[in-house]
C-alpha cells in the first residue's frame, strides 16, 4: 500500500515541478522601484507628498504645483554590472493648473558572450529594456487629485525586439489637516505591439 501511495505521489508531483520559473509577464522591469525610498521599503510605493519626484512618477495623482521644475536622476548599480535607473523632469503649467512629467526608465543587462553549442566564441550581444513615459497630475478639489501616465516600452535581447504601450491611472485623497494620504491606482495596463 505504501508503494502505491508513494508512486501516485511521485507521479503527481512531476506535474507540479518546473526546472526554471522564468518570466511570468513581459516588461517586468516596470515593477522595479527606482526611488531610493521605495527600494528601502522593499519595493512599496508610499503615498508621500513631499516633492520626491521619483515617488510621484509612480503615482501621478500626487503631482502638484510644488513639483514645478523638479528634476531627478536615480541610478542603481546591481551585481554583474546590471544598471537600472531613471531620469525625470516635472513642470507645472499654470493656465491648466496641471503638472506634467517626462521620464525615462531603463534596465541594462550588459553584454554577454555568444557561443555555439560546443562553446566556440561567436562574439557578444547585449540586452536592455527602456520605457519613455509622459504623464500629468491635477487637483480636482482641495481633497482629491487625479493623474495618468502613458508609456512607450521597448526591449532588446540580442536580435529580438519587442515594443508595448501601457498606462497608469491614479486618484488620491489628501487631507493635510488630518495628515492622511490615500491613493487608488491601476498600474502598467497595456498591450504588446510586436
Amino acid at each position: 500500500m505504501k508503494k502505491i501511495f508513494l508512486s501516485i505521489f511521485l507521479l503527481a508531483s512531476i506535474q507540479l515541478t518546473k526546472a526554471q520559473i522564468g518570466a511570468q509577464n513581459a516588461f517586468e522591469f516596470l515593477r522595479m522601484p527606482v526611488s531610493t525610498r521605495a527600494i528601502a521599503m522593499g519595493g512599496l510605493m508610499p503615498a508621500f507628498t513631499n516633492q520626491d519626484l521619483s515617488l510621484a512618477i509612480a503615482t501621478p495623482s500626487l503631482l502638484d504645483k510644488n513639483y514645478d521644475r523638479n528634476f531627478t536622476v536615480n541610478q542603481e548599480i546591481m551585481f554583474a554590472g546590471i544598471l537600472h535607473g531613471q531620469t525625470a523632469y516635472a513642470k507645472y503649467y499654470a493656465p491648466w493648473q496641471t503638472t506634467f512629467v517626462g521620464n525615462i526608465q531603463y534596465l541594462n543587462y550588459g553584454n554577454f558572450k555568444r557561443t555555439d553549442e560546443t562553446g566556440v566564441n561567436e562574439g557578444h550581444f547585449g540586452a536592455q529594456e527602456m520605457a519613455l513615459q509622459a504623464g500629468f497630475g491635477r487637483s480636482l478639489n482641495k481633497l482629491f487629485s487625479y493623474g495618468a501616465n502613458a508609456k512607450f516600452i521597448y526591449a532588446n535581447y540580442d536580435d529580438l525586439y519587442s515594443t508595448a504601450v501601457a498606462a497608469d491611472l491614479s486618484v488620491s485623497y489628501k487631507d493635510t489637516a488630518k495628515k492622511v494620504v490615500m491613493t487608488f491606482q491601476i498600474v502598467n495596463v497595456g498591450a504588446s505591439c510586436c
